[in-house]
């Protein structure tokens, strides 16, 4: 890591700290609302932890797929039996809600595609709820880019 310090002339609206998928979650979601946005990052590559561990997610009833068979039920219960006594009702009905929204968001608001991964199954496949061979998980495609950081193309795993 470099002392490169430079003046940046142009102002932005929003200044993004890290580039992994909160930080350029966030600059998506400004850019879709018409702000001008832009991303700081450290080292050399953008992606952070995400990068490494792939930025699988977990989203129950994400319409990736017309032929799984989830429900929110079974989504809520499958959370009810892992929290425990950690179960917040109203966070979880808003996760159960957003997620396939948000899934559609960064589709039609960035070069983002994702894919289904049937290989992953809940951690306890077993569970009240639980869905084995799962399809809940999706994982984004990498993306290449080229030496201005735009995509130049998808890879599927």
């Amino acid at each position: 890591m470099g002392n490169d310090v430079r003046e940046l002339d142009d102002p932005v609206d929003v200044i993004v700290v890290g580039s992994g998928a909160g930080g350029l979650a966030t600059a998506v979601a400004a850019a879709a609302m018409g702000l001008s946005v832009r991303v700081l990052e450290k080292e050399a590559f953008f992606g952070g932890t995400t990068a490494y561990s792939g930025g699988v997610l977990w989203i129950p009833c994400h319409r990736k797929d017309p032929s799984i068979k989830d429900s929110i039920e079974a989504a809520r219960t499958y959370m009810l039996h892992e929290a425990g006594d950690h179960f917040d009702s109203a966070r979880v009905d808003a996760f159960l809600r957003s997620g396939p929204e948000m899934i559609e968001f960064f589709e039609r608001n960035s070069s983002l595609e994702f894919v289904s991964v049937p290989e992953f199954s809940d951690y306890h496949p077993n569970a009240p709820g639980a869905m084995p061979g799962d399809d809940r998980y999706l994982l984004p495609l990498t993306m290449h880019v080229n030496s201005d950081n735009l995509p130049t193309d998808s890879v599927h795993p």
